[in-house]
């Protein structure tokens, strides 16, 4: 007797461990190196949560299929959703899941020379621009420090 054929969804899902829609549904397979499950779909590597997104509703979350839940691995249909890149930041900085400070990835100052740039500004001994000299950053990184437009959070 021949094997059945399964087609590219079947095998999809197959590699899905599934629970209530509740739960999350967690990829089985390979991943990316940032921990989003990896998958192919027409010989293209795609994420696999947006495969599990566009399966069940028939168009792609484009630019962005968001997870509601928060799990890279997820791909319970349930727990995604379309979203802009815009909405993407916002959602992961409501979040608080975005670098912030030194941790950023273009960020120059340690957090503690942040703090140390703001307590030598506050003594009134040093302009923004000399700032800007002393840290090797332009003056309006220096604003952007002291307005806590950049290191906000510490």
């Amino acid at each position: 007797m021949p094997e059945k054929c399964i087609t590219p969804a079947e095998r999809f899902w197959s590699k899905i461990k599934k629970g209530s829609i509740d739960e999350c549904w967690l990829w089985q397979a390979g991943r990316f190196s940032n921990g989003y499950g990896q998958t192919t779909w027409h010989g293209k590597g795609i994420r696999a949560h947006r495969l599990a997104f566009y399966l069940h509703n028939g168009y792609w979350g484009n630019p962005c299929t968001m997870h509601t839940c928060d799990i890279p691995l997820c791909c319970n249909p349930w727990h995604l959703q379309a979203g802009t890149n815009k909405d993407n930041t916002q959602d992961a900085s409501r979040k608080n899941r975005m670098a912030h400070g030194e941790r950023a990835g273009l960020a120059k100052l340690t957090n503690e020379q942040a703090r140390q740039l703001r307590t030598m500004y506050a003594s009134g001994q040093y302009t923004q621009r000399a700032l800007g000299r002393i840290f090797s950053i332009t003056r309006e990184s220096v604003q952007n420090i002291l307005y806590y437009k950049t290191f906000a959070k510490i």
